[in-house]
C-alpha cells in the first residue's frame, strides 16, 4: 500500500509539466456520454508491476479505434467517462511506475479531448477480494486506507489541473457501499465526500466534481445526502439499473443474485401472462438448482418483485420513474439545477465471458432507449455503461468489435 510521502515524489517522474494556467471559468456540462472500459482484459493483481501492464494503463487505448470514436462522435456522444481503478494505483508506492500511469492517463484524455469530447475521469471503486488490491469496501472501511485514498484523489487532480474546467471533471469515487439507510452510515459517507472534494478544492479550486451517494451511487443514496457541504462547480450523480433482474440477468459477478438468470424479455410484458409465468418458473427452477440455499430466498423474490413491479406498460413506467423522481424531488428541495443532475450508469447486459448468455439486441436498445427519454424528460445528463465488456455497446471481451455495434441506435428519432 502506498505511503502518504510517495506522492509528493511522484510528481518529479510525471512525463507532463503541471502550469498553472489562468483558464476563464465555464461549465463542465456533459450530456449524452459512455463509459469506457475499467480493464479490457482485466489482468491480475499479481501483473500489476509488469511494465508491460502499467505502460499500457488505461488499457482501453491498445484496443480503441480513431474509427471507434468517430462512430460514438457520430451518434450524438458528447461525453466519455474515463475509468481508472485506485486499486490499481494503490498496488505499489514506485513514484516512477506512479508517473508512467499518470501519464498513460493524460495521454487518454489528451486522445478524447483532441476528439472534442468532455472527460471525467472516474475513480472507479469496485469491490475486490485480494489482500494487495484495495477494493471498495477496503478503502471506504479502513481508516488508514482511506487516508491513503485521499492523498491519491489530491495526487490526481494536481496532476490534471492544467486541463480547462469545461472539458474536464473528476468523480471521486464509484458506488460507495455503505448502507444509506442506517444515519450512522449516511454520517460517515458525507464526512468521507467531505474529505474527498476538500482534496481536490486544495489544489484544483474549480474543477468540476462529481459526487454520489451511498448504497451503490443510487437514487436513494443521493437523496441521503446534503449538499450544503458543497460549493460550486458540484455534479450529483446517481445510477440505476432497475429492474436488475432484468439488466443483469446472467451477470455472474453479482453472485446468486442474478447469475442463474436468463431469457428475460425487456419489456416484459411482450409476453403473456402464462409466457411470463413460464419464465419466472424455469428462472426459479435455474436458482434453486445452482444458488446456495442461503441465498436462494432474496434471489427468487427478487426476480419475482421485478417482474411483477414491471409486468404492464403503467407499472413499468412507474418502476423506473421511481429513480428520477426521488432525485428530482431532493434536488428541488435543494434548489439544484437539472442540468447539475447527472444519470452516471445505466445499461443493461448483452453477453458474460465464459457462458452462452446471449441477450438480443432489441431488448438491450429498449430498455436504454427508455431510461434516456426518462433522463431528458427531467433535463438529467446521462452516461451509458459501456463501451465493451458485458455491456458493450461498441465491443465486447478483449477489445472485439461487435458485428453490430449498438451505440448509434441510442439515439436515434425521436430522441434527436
Amino acid at each position: 500500500m502506498f505511503a502518504r510521502c510517495c506522492y509528493a515524489i511522484a510528481f518529479l517522474f510525471s512525463s507532463l509539466t503541471i502550469v498553472n494556467s489562468a483558464v476563464a471559468e465555464t461549465a463542465f456540462r456533459p450530456m449524452r456520454g459512455i463509459s469506457m472500459d475499467l480493464w479490457v482484459t482485466w489482468p491480475a493483481p499479481e501483473t500489476w508491476n509488469e511494465p508491460k501492464v502499467y505502460k499500457a494503463f488505461p488499457e482501453w487505448r491498445k484496443f480503441v479505434s480513431d474509427d471507434e470514436l468517430t462512430l460514438i462522435k457520430r451518434a450524438g456522444l458528447d461525453t466519455v467517462r474515463l475509468p481508472i481503478e485506485p486499486a490499481f494505483l494503490l498496488y505499489d508506492d514506485d513514484p516512477e511506475r506512479l508517473g508512467v500511469i499518470t501519464a498513460g492517463i493524460k495521454i487518454a484524455i489528451d486522445r478524447l479531448i483532441a476528439e472534442d469530447f468532455n472527460v471525467i475521469v472516474d475513480f472507479h471503486t469496485i469491490s475486490r477480494d485480494h489482500p494487495q488490491a484495495a477494493g471498495t469496501e477496503q478503502i471506504i472501511d479502513d481508516p488508514a486506507t482511506f487516508d491513503t485514498y485521499i492523498d491519491l484523489v489530491g495526487f490526481i487532480a494536481a496532476q490534471l489541473r492544467h486541463y480547462p474546467q469545461n472539458k474536464l471533471a473528476l468523480e471521486l469515487l464509484n458506488e460507495p457501499t455503505h448502507d444509506c439507510d442506517q444515519r450512522s452510515e449516511q454520517a460517515l459517507w458525507q464526512n468521507q465526500t467531505k474529505q474527498l472534494y476538500k482534496a481536490v478544492r486544495n489544489v484544483s479550486p474549480e474543477r468540476w466534481i462529481i459526487l454520489s451517494g451511498a448504497c451503490w451511487g443510487s437514487a436513494d443514496g443521493l437523496a441521503a445526502m446534503s449538499p450544503s457541504d458543497f460549493g460550486p462547480h458540484t455534479i450529483w450523480s446517481f445510477h440505476a439499473y432497475d429492474p436488475f433482474a432484468i439488466t443483469h440477468q446472467g451477470a455472474q459477478w453479482t453472485g446468486d443474485l442474478t447469475a442463474h438468470l436468463s431469457q428475460i424479455p425487456y419489456p416484459p410484458y411482450l409476453l403473456d401472462d402464462a409466457e411470463l409465468s413460464e419464465t419466472v418458473s424455469a428462472n426459479v427452477d435455474a436458482i434453486r438448482r445452482g444458488a446456495t440455499r442461503e441465498n436462494q430466498r432474496d434471489a427468487i423474490g427478487m426476480l419475482r418483485g421485478n417482474l411483477g413491479d414491471a409486468n404492464t406498460p403503467r407499472k413499468l413506467d412507474a418502476f423506473l420513474r421511481r429513480s428520477f423522481e426521488k432525485v428530482a424531488q431532493w434536488a428541488d428541495r435543494h434548489a439544484i439545477e437539472r442540468s447539475r443532475i447527472f444519470l452516471g450508469e445505466f445499461g443493461m447486459i448483452g453477453r458474460e465471458y465464459g457462458t452462452d448468455l446471449d441477450v438480443p439486441d432489441a431488448w438491450r436498445i429498449t430498455y436504454m432507449r427508455d431510461m434516456i427519454t426518462l433522463a431528458e424528460e427531467y433535463d438529467y445528463a446521462w452516461s451509458v455503461w459501456s463501451f465493451g465488456g458485458a455491456f458493450g455497446l461498441v465491443q465486447a471481451y478483449g477489445g472485439e468489435t461487435l458485428e453490430r455495434p449498438l451505440v448509434e441506435a441510442l439515439t436515434r428519432s425521436p430522441l434527436n
